[in-house]
């Protein structure tokens, strides 16, 4: 596995047939193993930690389908 998150990377990974998962990917993955408890948290530590930039509407999707 290769993490990805600029857009850059993920078109060339997407044009050489790869399967392209974001760091929300991976986030929810991790929420529906088990492994993390939940998203919220974790997105602040993004947030606050790496700068990281998720726009509302994309953070209210991801939220929702951490609850699922």
């Amino acid at each position: 596995m290769v993490l990805v998150d600029e857009q850059e990377g993920r078109q060339l990974a997407s044009r050489t047939g790869l399967a392209v998962t974001g760091v929300l990917g991976i986030l929810l993955r991790a929420k529906r193993a088990g492994t993390l408890t939940a998203v919220k948290p974790e997105i602040d530590l993004l947030r606050s930690k790496a700068h990281f930039f998720i726009a509302a509407p994309l953070e209210a999707r991801i939220l929702g389908a951490a609850r699922e």
